[in-house]
C-alpha cells in the first residue's frame, strides 16, 4: 500500500504530465492551424499558376491562328505578286512589239517620204 507522501508524489508527477500534455496539445493546435494556412495559401497559389497556364494556353492558340492567318496571306501575296510578274513581262514584251512595229513603219515611211 501506498503512504500519503508517494501518493502526493505521483499526483505531482501526473499534474505535471497532464500540465506538459496541455502544453503539447496547445503546440500541436498551433502547427495544424499553421499547416492549415500554409495548405490554403497552397491551394491559392495552385489555383493562380492554373489561372495562368490557361490563359498562356488561350494565348498561344490566338498567336498560332494568327500566324497562320498570315502564312495563309503570305501565300496569297506570293501568288498575286508571281502573277503580276508574268503580266508585266508580258506587257514588256507587247510594248517593245508595239514599239519596235511603229519604229520600223515610221522608218519605212520616212524613207518613202526622202525617195518621193
Amino acid at each position: 500500500m501506498k503512504t500519503s507522501h508517494e501518493l502526493t508524489t505521483d499526483s505531482g508527477m501526473i499534474e505535471s504530465d497532464i500540465h506538459d500534455l496541455e502544453i503539447s496539445t496547445d503546440n500541436t493546435l498551433e502547427s495544424t492551424t499553421d499547416i492549415s494556412a500554409i495548405i490554403e495559401q497552397t491551394t491559392a497559389a495552385t489555383q493562380t499558376v492554373t489561372e495562368t497556364v490557361h490563359e498562356m494556353k488561350e494565348s498561344i492558340g490566338a498567336v498560332t491562328i494568327k500566324a497562320e492567318e498570315g502564312a495563309t496571306k503570305a501565300g496569297d501575296v506570293n501568288k498575286r505578286a508571281i502573277a503580276l510578274k508574268k503580266d508585266v513581262a508580258a506587257s514588256s514584251e507587247h510594248a517593245k512589239s508595239v514599239y519596235g512595229g511603229v519604229k520600223e513603219r515610221l522608218e519605212t515611211a520616212i524613207k518613202n517620204a526622202k525617195g518621193s
